[in-house]
């Protein structure tokens, strides 16, 4: 038991990095608070059925692989789904290759992320020259690399 507990803990770390969020963002976003988010990733205590439901619901989780590391880790709704099929779409009529390895990440974030819109929005501007959004992705990098460290 108390490896389940350690690994449904290691699976919530992995949310965190992926979603590059803090626990603290974590905690915001679920509604669970963050002393309890410490327990759960040190293996202290193991989330009950409505923590389980606060992660799936709100972070598009699948439970599933939150208890068993067993399948994809987000759930795909409807909703992202019809977004990534016209995004699809409108990338395939452009004459872009969907299924390059490259732009099926680009597509899985845009249909999930805003906040991935508004960064390659960014990108797109700095490319063609907008000193602004180059200093903002030079900020963006910059804490990325700190994150990491």
């Amino acid at each position: 038991m108390q490896n389940d507990l350690k690994d449904i803990g290691k699976r919530i770390k992995e949310i965190i990095k992926k979603l590059n969020i803090s626990i603290k963002e974590f905690s915001d976003i679920t509604g669970i608070p963050y002393p309890t988010l410490q327990d759960y990733i040190a293996g202290k205590r193991q989330p009950g059925a409505n923590n389980l439901q606060k992660i799936s619901m709100r972070l598009h989780i699948s439970i599933d692989w939150l208890l068993t590391g067993e399948g994809e880790m987000f759930k795909e709704d409807k909703k992202t789904k019809i977004k990534k099929e016209l995004y699809g779409d409108i990338l395939k009529d452009a004459g872009y290759d969907i299924n390059d390895p490259d732009m099926k990440l680009i597509l899985e974030e845009l249909s999930r992320s805003p906040s991935a819109k508004k960064l390659l929005a960014k990108l797109i501007r700095a490319k063609r020259g907008d000193s602004k959004s180059l200093s903002e992705i030079s900020l963006i990098l910059e804490g990325l690399k700190m994150a990491h460290e």
